[in-house]
């Protein structure tokens, strides 16, 4: 059985240690964050921060979920293991030429956790828009009282999610109208709210990003001639799905390329560019 390694141990990174605990995938299991390093399974073990390096040649994958700023450091260090990055996997265009060097002598895996892109709903809708079936789709992606220091940060955290649904159902994007809100909620931090509409054709995609609305919700609401259904892009088992990836031999999805991450953080930096300038 491999041996595994978590690279941040946040709110995210407890659950995917809470998960893979569960799912006995790896011999053993590690944690790495910005001061400590401690084996977690199959027993608590604190290994100390300057057995880290030590340890690496025993790990054979890993999982990166730490804070965006260090995703390259993490990455570099881990360039021969088969790897899970949360996104967004880079903070810029020009952090992403480095990546890129990195992941083109890299022959081990490297996979993005694109949450959305493994529910099968999702999936399921790239046959049905073939059919030309849909009308219009609505992706609705509210955090409530999530607090960020940087006016933009929000959207830069969450503009990957459904940007990764428009590219992966549509294989391109369109020109788009922006419609967005800011506000100030205290002297520490800000509020926001974006609007966003693309036209493919005949249907119509709408995405909503705020963080100023009361309820928690990410959800996709799909209209047809003849049917509305709303997804709720929270029943899903990412982990699940993203960990079977990495551990099997099976071809990855047509998503899990450079080219794939590379068109959404170019759209990203032009829509919040474009956003600054509001």
């Amino acid at each position: 059985m491999p041996i595994h390694i978590i690279i941040g141990y946040g709110d995210w990174g407890r659950k995917i240690a809470n998960f893979l605990v569960n799912q006995k995938f790896f011999k053993k299991i590690y944690i790495k964050n910005s001061s400590k390093f401690f084996e977690i399974y199959p027993k608590y073990k604190n290994l100390g921060e300057g057995t880290f390096k030590n340890e690496l040649n025993k790990i054979d994958t890993a999982h990166i979920c730490s804070p965006v700023q260090t995703h390259l450091k993490y990455f570099k260090i881990l360039h021969t293991k088969n790897v899970i990055l949360e996104k967004p996997i880079v903070l810029s265009s020009a952090q992403l030429k480095i990546f890129k060097k990195i992941y083109k002598k890299k022959r081990a895996k490297t996979l993005v956790n694109y949450t959305d892109l493994l529910n099968k709903k999702v999936v399921n809708l790239k046959k049905i828009i073939k059919k030309k079936k849909i009308t219009k789709i609505n992706l609705i992606y509210v955090k409530k009282k999530k607090k960020y220091y940087n006016r933009f940060d929000f959207f830069n955290d969450w503009l990957d999610h459904p940007l990764s649904i428009v590219l992966f159902l549509f294989g391109k994007f369109k020109k788009y109208k922006l419609l967005f809100k800011l506000e100030k909620a205290n002297k520490k931090y800000f509020n926001g709210e974006l609007n966003i509409n693309f036209k493919f054709t005949s249907i119509f995609v709408n995405i909503l990003i705020s963080n100023i609305k009361k309820n928690d919700e990410r959800s996709m609401y799909i209209q047809s001639k003849n049917l509305n259904y709303k997804v709720d892009l929270r029943k899903n088992n990412s982990f699940k799905g993203i960990y079977n990836q990495l551990l099997t031999k099976n071809k990855n999805p047509s998503f899990q390329n450079l080219k794939f991450y590379e068109k959404i953080l170019l759209e990203k930096e032009k829509i919040i560019k474009e956003i600054k300038k509001l």
